[in-house]
């Protein structure tokens, strides 16, 4: 069918055997996505994504804390492990005679560790010295004899503590203070 306006002929089809199209106009498909949009600005901040970097910062300290007792043990050499406090970071230094300590060179595992992710390192307790929370903290693995000794770690408010046993060898990660 052809009509004439009054600006010009312009022409309007007709097709009644024609289903009605099926789907989404643009205007509903814009709304859709501005519903979720608020909704994932409201949940998105709530959600805690500290938890799973903070369990692996700590998993990871508590690995080199048993390797360096490990190590200690097997291989008859004196290890010390720096704590960092202000710098966020872990030195590991090895001696033969426990008197002159240097970087080790030989084994990649107690290369220097800073802590990624936002985790701090908040304090450590050594047994028999007490807690130490800002400066340095020393702790040396020899063999048969070390120190038990506490580490705390935080990330956004969440707490973790990594416990070493000099007695059983055993390192844990437990998810309150000690």
């Amino acid at each position: 069918m052809t009509r004439i306006s009054g600006t010009g002929t312009w022409i309007e089809a007709v097709n009644r055997d024609r289903e009605p199209c099926k789907g989404f106009t643009l205007i509903e498909l814009v709304i859709v996505m501005a519903v979720i949009g608020a909704a994932l600005a409201l949940v998105f901040p709530r959600l805690d994504f500290s938890g799973p970097r903070l369990d692996s910062e700590a998993r990871r300290l508590a690995m080199l804390i048993r390797h360096l007792d490990d190590s200690a043990n097997s291989k008859k050499f004196y290890y010390r492990i720096w704590f960092r406090l202000d710098n966020e970071r872990v030195d590991v230094e090895v001696s033969v005679d426990g008197l002159e300590y240097a970087a080790p060179r030989d084994d990649k595992a107690f290369l220097a560790q800073t802590f990624r992710h936002g985790t701090d390192l908040e304090d450590v307790t050594i047994e028999g010295m007490g807690k130490v929370s800002r400066g340095e903290a020393a702790v040396v693995f020899s063999p048969g004899a070390s120190r038990a000794f506490n580490v705390h770690l935080n990330n956004s408010g969440k707490s973790l503590t990594i416990s070493y046993n000099p007695y059983s060898g055993r390192v844990k990660v437990l998810d309150h203070r000690i």
